[in-house]
């Protein structure tokens, strides 16, 4: 009877690190970071590598819904996804002018009334989508967008 006691307590034992050794696989795949890959649905609009950082805008078809634009940053060195953000880009698409720090400037080109060109401050508000409109606080970049109007 105490062999078998004995045993019992081996085989609860080893069952618990069996399972932990089982799910090792499963613990090691999962990464806390994206990899910095192109997907082959979106187009590539614009890139901008400075400081070891790539800037990238894709152009994303929605179908009937239009499309949005995709601004992918990521380390070049580690080929790791530093942040991703969602933008407007149905029928004017956003451009890329530079990085300067920790702050990217965009420009759109919306249509005006007016004759005379003028630059305008655009909310972010107003042309980002998706998750980066719920955690604006989380970015690790500040995004600074124009609008540089003409006819």
């Amino acid at each position: 009877m105490k062999i078998t006691g004995t045993i019992r307590q081996i085989v609860e034992v080893w069952s618990k690190y069996v399972l932990l050794l089982a799910f090792l696989p499963v613990f090691y795949s999962c990464k806390t970071h994206k990899a910095c890959i192109d997907e082959g649905d979106m187009k590539l609009l614009q890139e901008y590598e400075n400081s070891g950082m790539s800037f990238r805008l894709y152009k994303q078809d929605q179908g009937a819904f239009g499309g949005t634009v995709k601004l992918r940053v990521c380390n070049i060195k580690k080929n790791r996804l530093v942040e991703e953000i969602d933008m407007r880009g149905d029928d004017y698409l956003p451009t890329l002018d530079s990085v300067a720090g920790s702050t990217i400037y965009l420009h759109y080109s919306f249509p005006r009334k007016s004759s005379v060109v003028k630059i305008e401050d655009l909310d972010f508000d107003s042309v980002v989508l998706g998750e980066a409109l719920l955690g604006e606080v989380k970015l690790k970049y500040n995004y600074i967008f124009k609008n540089i109007a003409n006819k």
